[in-house]
């Protein structure tokens, strides 16, 4: 018979209880910060293993929401096994069970290291992918999920909420540590492996430590649970399910509503989940110290709980009608913080104005809502089932969030579906504060339910009248860059919207441009430079550097369907796939089908809703040529379209002599972000013979280049020049001012150089460019200027034996205009004195391209117009010639003296404008517009110009003369004679 079994029921409890006491306080220091390591641990793992995740199961809403799902209900399934195993008595020995889990999650940590590396391999079949991507993941994080229970049983005698509370309290506080960690500092700074590198040593440090203290971490398993007090485990179970649910409906919410005003980046996102979790270990922090003072039979009641869902009400009433303003203010308020530190970096002001706005509208309401599950906690003693039901909400909230914004998608006339979730949500906590008021109604506590109640229906009316949100303000647009929607609608993972702005038509998405077009209807102001060239350049250059026959091609990313509707259009392009992740985008480029050719209902496009990678991945067809074209890198859906590994996967997809095509968007980028992805992109696409080479073309105007993989460079001249034979080609190069050869080999900049490596090529495991691209601010035209210019360190120009050939088509290249050679040599004979070029004497015929090319059409009526001929058989020719390339200086400009002529003032300052915006350097157009305002007797208007003109280069002293003139006629009312010496082309 054992000493146990023989010594009195009320001694061994004291002895025990004792005993368990003091090993307790002894080993409380440890357990708390072995909390906090775990909790550190766990959220890396989270934020990494979504990203390797969503490699194989692609980018999707739906499939993050498949991710989130499986890794909270791991941890859902792993606390429920840890309640019904305390319950049965089964846990003899948690110091043991505790390292046990931390060795898994040790094996998990390393083992993903080497998954990632498979994310670019051809995958097996979807569904079976998704099933071991399920089993992969809830190993884990079932594993996380019991060591929050386990360790809690371990800090103190019957787990008392003195000992319980803080022990989950440093473990969120752990989870926040690892949030603002991982999105700001690790990943960026030595990537995913090093990342999970860096959790797995957690965990192996804290399996080491509770495998040698083991024999000391023991309870009393007899003593373990208490009775329980009168409120029902039931009822609390469903509280604390309710708070899981609410607490990440609001995440997703905040996320979704951030990632609008803010960016759909790493850093929003990091931010939005550390000031959810530093609200809920502050609501944590917050009820543990008050029941440090006071009894526990005091502070854990329900008429505490109804407070707290008031408060909580009260508090997301005021965030909802905060939010409701934040959209119209937060450009301004970043443009104004950006004036006040000039000197700062952008990223450096932006987070901090990010991070003000987050902390008066998610901190408040995101720790009230953390109070109430600690709360529950104080209640019962049973923390394993209780951490379940609250895991196991997080799970059905996140499940309601996704089905929402499957189903709630419209044309958004009032509110947006994120909007309407946050009612939901209020109306969750408000239908609580119903049923616990019932509850206590019961106990005659009458006071707390009346004063609740009226809270509540007194502060209703506010939420009701708040303002509505500005749709042009979610679009970014500003009282200096006005614009007017076109399209606005909330998809599953973006919002789009396309708007005109200055004689633009602007595909946006969260706020971001992703294409832009001309607007076909003539606007007050003419167009600024659009992303035409580009488009039209993508569509065509895989066919005209292969010449594959009857060639089948991918395009991943619709856009404004610019792309691919110049790709199909072509007579050898025998079928087009487009790849888009989200739908909306098809209704948007609906927008801009007078020029993209609704390529939706041409019998050759074949449009896929999914994310490219994972398309890529699970498909067996192979391509003539690929087109991509995803949003920009810094967006976190798109920065994976961007790596090594993805070029790998594009490469695999291709025909042996297929030809792959990037656009690569330099707004945001610096130097060595463009080292990076030109250096992905050479490593995967050349080799060390001349065969495979990778050319890089840049669009006249634009702010973008082109990296084509290209076969048998030495014949791209050759084949060039065939292409201007085919009719289905030139008149789409005509469009973007392309009229010979020339031209469009001058567009080509440089080739990269072979097997030239850079420190910071751009990886799945080290995404550089996401990162990095992400803190830069948005690039001016100057800032894209000088990163041309250092292209030239990364490229060397191709084609060595043409360089004296193309000298002058590449200086008009190299000019601040959208326009061509052609149209460059015009400018030189008619303002000599603002280019400094060197010009050939005698002029080449070939110059000008095909006799119907809008660039012979402009010679021919630019001659006949400076030796007098009829203005209107003159403008009839420019119009012509127009109507192909609108962006003709020369044109605008010769059509403008035309239409004086005619009488025509108001076409005639259109056309000026026009000319002016497409050679900004130019002050001939600003002469012009003052004197025919002065004609015209618009005075006012007049001084505006000449005061504006007043303060440009004038590089001639005959222009210097002009305003003279000008100014003496402003003022004296008597014509002087250089208005007629301006007027005249």
């Amino acid at each position: 018979m054992s000493v146990r079994q023989i010594m009195p029921g009320a001694l061994r409890y004291s002895l025990m209880t004792n005993m368990v006491d003091q090993s307790s306080s002894f080993h409380k220091p440890f357990l708390l910060s072995a909390l906090f390591l775990s909790g550190f641990a766990a959220l890396i793992y989270e934020i990494v293993w979504q990203r390797i995740l969503v490699r194989f199961l692609g980018g999707t809403f739906s499939s993050v929401s498949l991710i989130v799902c499986v890794f909270l209900g791991g941890m859902a399934i792993g606390a429920m096994l840890v309640s019904i195993a305390q319950s049965k008595n089964k846990i003899k020995h948690p110091g043991n069970v505790w390292a046990s889990l931390e060795l898994v999650l040790w094996i998990c940590g390393l083992a993903s290291i080497f998954l990632q590396q498979f994310s670019s391999q051809p995958l097996p079949h979807p569904v079976l992918t998704n099933v071991i991507s399920v089993f992969l993941l809830l190993i884990p994080t079932t594993a996380m999920g019991a060591i929050l229970p386990i360790a809690i049983s371990l800090l103190g005698k019957n787990a008392d909420s003195r000992s319980v509370l803080p022990g989950y309290a440093i473990n969120t506080a752990g989870a926040l540590a690892g949030a603002i960690c991982t999105s700001f500092f690790i990943l960026p700074s030595i990537g995913i492996s090093l990342s999970l590198l860096l959790a797995a040593s957690v965990n192996f440090f804290l399996m080491a430590i509770l495998f040698f203290k083991r024999k000391r971490l023991v309870v009393d398993t007899d003593i373990s649970l208490k009775s329980e007090q009168s409120t029902p485990i039931r009822f609390l179970s469903a509280i604390a399910f309710i708070s899981g649910l609410i607490i990440m409906m609001l995440e997703v919410c905040w996320t979704r509503y951030f990632s609008l005003i803010a960016g759909s980046n790493t850093y929003t996102f990091g931010l939005v989940v550390a000031f959810c979790l530093a609200g809920l270990t502050l609501g944590a922090g917050l009820v543990t110290i008050v029941i440090s003072l006071k009894p526990v039979e005091e502070t854990a009641t329900l008429p505490t709980l109804t407070v707290v869902f008031t408060i909580a009400s009260l508090c997301l009433m005021a965030s909802i009608f905060g939010l409701s303003y934040l959209p119209n203010y937060f450009p301004d308020l970043l443009n104004q913080s950006l004036e006040s530190f000039a000197s700062g970096d952008y990223f450096q002001v932006k987070m901090p104005v990010l991070a003000c706005c987050m902390n008066l509208l998610i901190l408040m309401p995101c720790t009230i809502c953390g109070t109430i599950f600690p709360l529950v906690l104080s209640f019962s003693k049973q923390t394993a089932r209780l951490l379940a039901y609250n895991t196991a909400g997080c799970v059905v909230g996140y499940i309601f969030i996704s089905v929402w914004f499957e189903i709630y998608q419209s044309n958004l006339t009032n509110n947006t579906s994120t909007e309407m979730c946050f009612l939901v949500i209020l109306g969750f906590l408000f239908a609580c504060t119903l049923v616990l008021i019932r509850q206590i109604s019961r106990a005659r506590i009458t006071l707390v339910s009346g004063t609740c109640l009226t809270l509540i229906v007194l502060s209703a009316p506010l939420v009701l009248l708040k303002p509505q949100w500005s749709k042009e303000a979610l679009t970014h647009s500003t009282p200096s860059n006005p614009s007017s929607l076109r399209f606005f609608e909330e998809g599953q993972n973006a919002v789009i919207s396309v708007e005109n702005i200055n004689g633009l038509t602007v595909l946006k998405s969260n706020g971001v441009t992703e294409g832009s077009l001309p607007d076909p209807v003539p606007s007050d102001m003419p167009p600024l430079m659009s992303d035409m060239p580009t488009q039209v350049l993508l569509g065509l250059l895989p066919q005209a550097l292969d010449g594959t026959k009857q060639s089948s091609g991918l395009v991943i990313g619709m856009g404004t369907g610019m792309t691919c509707g110049t790709a199909i259009g072509l007579n050898d392009v025998k079928n087009c796939t487009v790849v888009e992740i989200e739908k909306k985008v098809l209704d948007a480029a609906k927008e801009f089908a007078a020029y993209n050719h609704s390529p939706w209902d041409s019998p050759k496009c074949k449009i896929e809703i999914a994310d490219a990678r994972h398309y890529l991945n699970n498909t067996d067809k192979k391509f003539d040529w690929i087109v991509s074209q995803p949003g920009e890198p810094s967006n976190s859906g798109s920065a994976n379209l961007y790596t090594e590994e993805f070029f790998r996967i594009a490469k695999n997809r291709l025909k042996i002599s297929g030809t792959y095509v990037q656009w690569i968007q330099l707004y945001g980028l610096n130097e060595n972000n463009l080292n990076g992805l030109i250096s992905a992109f050479s490593k995967t696409f050349e080799d060390n013979t001349s065969k495979n080479r990778c050319l890089a073309f840049q669009p006249r105007g634009g702010g973008e280049i082109i990296l084509v993989s290209c076969q048998n460079p030495e014949m791209m001249t050759a084949k060039i020049q065939e292409i201007f034979k085919r009719s289905d080609f030139t008149k789409r190069l005509f469009s973007i001012g392309i009229n010979t050869p020339k031209d469009l080999l001058a567009d080509c900049v440089g080739a990269t150089k072979p097997r030239k490596l850079f420190s910071n090529l751009n990886t799945d495991d080290n995404l550089v460019v996401e990162f990095t691209s992400a803190k830069n601010r948005p690039s001016t035209g100057e800032l894209i200027a000088r990163l041309q210019s250092k292209q030239n360190e990364i490229l060397k120009k191709p084609l060595s034996e043409l360089d004296q050939e193309l000298k002058f088509a590449r200086a008009a290249h190299s000019m601040p205009l959208y326009t061509c050679a052609s149209d460059y040599y015009l400018i030189s004979q008619s303002e000599p004195e603002t280019l400094s070029e060197v010009y050939p004497k005698s002029l080449d015929a070939s110059l000008f391209g095909p006799a119907d090319s809008p660039a012979s059409i402009t010679y021919r009526a630019f001659t006949d117009c400076r030796n007098g001929a009829d203005g209107s058989n003159c403008l009839t020719q420019f119009e012509k010639s127009l109507e192909v390339n609108p962006l003709q200086y020369i044109a605008n400009f010769y059509a403008a003296h035309c239409h004086l002529k005619l009488g025509n003032i108001q076409d005639a300052l259109w056309r000026m404008k026009m000319a002016s915006q497409i050679y900004p350097i130019s002050n001939r157009p600003h002469f012009f517009v003052s004197a025919v305002l002065i004609r015209d007797k618009q005075f006012d208007l007049a001084k505006q110009n000449i005061a504006k003109l007043s303060k440009r280069d004038l590089k001639t002293e005959k222009e210097k003369q002009w305003l003279k003139g000008l100014e003496q006629t402003i003022s004296t009312g008597q014509e002087d004679p250089c208005i007629n010496e301006i007027l005249s082309p």
